[in-house]
């Protein structure tokens, strides 16, 4: 994977590890960011807002396969 990809619902992004420098959980784990779809801007070039998803995200997340 590389930064922008494209997943689908069930597709493997990672293996779980440790780099050493997580700070405040020294298990391993794996950093995923949310990036949801804005619209389209006056260019046409497709709008994308990077977020920490929220409650009301989850019935979304959900339906996607997600969580």
């Amino acid at each position: 994977m590389k930064t922008n990809d494209m997943v689908t619902p069930g597709q493997a992004i990672s293996i779980s590890s440790n780099s050493g420098r997580s700070i405040g959980n020294p298990r391993d784990h794996t950093h995923v960011e949310f990036s949801f779809y804005k619209g389209v801007d006056a260019d046409g070039e497709e709008i994308f807002e990077t977020r920490i998803p929220t409650i009301d995200d989850i019935p979304l997340l959900k339906k996607l396969g997600l969580i």
